[in-house]
């Protein structure tokens, strides 16, 4: 994932049907695109263009040469978006007490998930902590 910080909820209704159409397909052109929910939309191919380079520059597409065009591809999944998004929306985490932050978000997965989640997630912070160097005690 790019460093910079995704701009997340700077985005427009063209920009969301973007990455919508490139979750369901994984990678696609201009021209794909254009003809998937451009030509319905009524809006031209260097709309299309144009919004897919916007989103690269957010941070929110790659894009690799192919030929004689670039093929793009979302960054995150679509669950990956919504949560950060949904985060993002409240504010930077860091502004947040974090025992409550992290209170409430293991309230709502057990609630949700049970205790089955929250092994899920013990495993997901071991696997973090080993990944940056930080054994676990």
């Amino acid at each position: 994932m790019p460093s910079q910080r995704l701009l997340l909820n700077e985005l427009g209704e063209l920009e969301l049907a973007v990455l919508s159409y490139l979750w369901s397909v994984q990678e696609t052109c201009v021209k794909e695109l254009h003809q998937a929910i451009g030509r319905e939309r009524r809006v031209g191919a260097n709309t299309i263009g144009s919004t897919l380079v916007r989103l690269y520059k957010k941070g929110l597409v790659t894009r690799e040469k192919v030929s004689h065009a670039y093929q793009y591809a979302a960054v995150l999944s679509q669950y990956e978006f919504v949560v950060r998004r949904m985060l993002a929306s409240v504010g930077p985490i860091s502004r947040l007490p974090l025992d409550t932050f992290i209170s409430v978000f293991l309230e709502l997965l057990s609630e949700e998930k049970g205790t089955a989640a929250l092994d899920e997630l013990e495993a997901l912070i071991f696997a973090k902590r080993e990944l940056v160097g930080e054994p676990m005690a």
